[in-house]
């Protein structure tokens, strides 16, 4: 579901057509099988502190239903299938360097980095803006610095969301994650303040920026009323709820966030078109 912000600039082109959504749709198939890779490599390396995790000991590699040799030869698999699928569809350099940094910022992270609190935070948001970028890229798309902005600051949001919830449920007991030590629940209380006040503010300001009124009109301020009150209902599950530490499940498990989230792409198309 991460790799979905390649496709996101779809959504901002300016004409859509078979050609170009085949193009998002190769690149999303490469960043997904790049994010599968890393992904291996990580779960190689935390096999052990892993089988110490609540819901992690589940995982391929430290429950013991893939070998370390088997996770090997499907890595090495899945990255000849990304050199043929950027051979083969003649991707230009520009968006394989967003790909490659991608690749050595979560191996940097996987080898070390993810132990270094608030570091840690900004290097997996990170991995958002550049799929984002990649996606943009790759169909040849130019994106505001706003929409960067506010891919990046929301990201952020739901990594500090993920900590939170790992440290209220006390998923790793044991520590393994030593950036867990660096923080606590009332400083990531209000880290969680912070970046939903950026969000929401980020957003009205773009609104009200020349491109997003050039190129939308003034009727793009309508859909600032969806991003205020879905930061508030994220909130909501993380602080009341006592949920986060798995974005994905709980965006499948809540009706409320996937009715804003539609919500907000709806308005936006018809904004766009009407």
């Amino acid at each position: 579901m991460k790799n979905l912000f390649v496709l996101a600039p779809l959504f901002f082109a300016d004409t859509a057509n078979i050609k170009l959504t085949i193009l998002a749709c190769i690149g999303f198939l490469s960043f997904s099988l790049l994010s599968s890779v890393i992904y291996i490599f990580n779960d190689w390396r935390d096999m052990e502190a892993d089988r110490l995790h609540k819901k992690k000991k589940l995982r391929p590699l430290a429950s013991g239903s893939i070998s370390p040799t088997n996770a090997f030869f499907i890595a090495l698999s899945l990255l000849l299938i990304i050199i043929f699928l950027l051979a083969n569809f003649n991707f230009q350099i520009k968006p394989i360097i967003p790909l490659f940094i991608y690749g050595i910022v979560n191996l940097s992270y996987s080898l070390g980095l993810k132990q270094i609190p608030v570091l840690e935070l900004m290097l997996v948001a990170s991995g958002f803006v550049l799929r984002l970028i990649f996606g943009a890229l790759l169909i040849n798309v130019e994106l505001s610095i706003w929409i960067l902005i506010c891919t990046g600051l929301l990201a952020t949001l739901i990594v500090v969301g993920k900590r939170r919830g790992d440290l209220i449920q006390g998923n790793d007991s044991n520590l393994k994650r030593r950036s867990l030590n660096g923080y606590n629940q009332e400083y990531l209380n209000q880290l969680m303040v912070i970046f939903s006040a950026c969000i929401i503010t980020s957003y009205l300001l773009f609104c009200a920026s020349a491109y997003a009124i050039d190129k939308f009109g003034i009727d793009v301020a309508w859909t600032s009323i969806f991003v205020i009150f879905g930061v508030l209902i994220y909130l909501k599950v993380l602080i009341v709820d006592e949920k986060g530490d798995d974005p994905v499940k709980l965006f499948l498990s809540s009706t409320s966030i996937q009715f804003t989230a539609f919500a907000w792409a709806v308005s936006f198309l018809l904004v766009i078109n009407f």
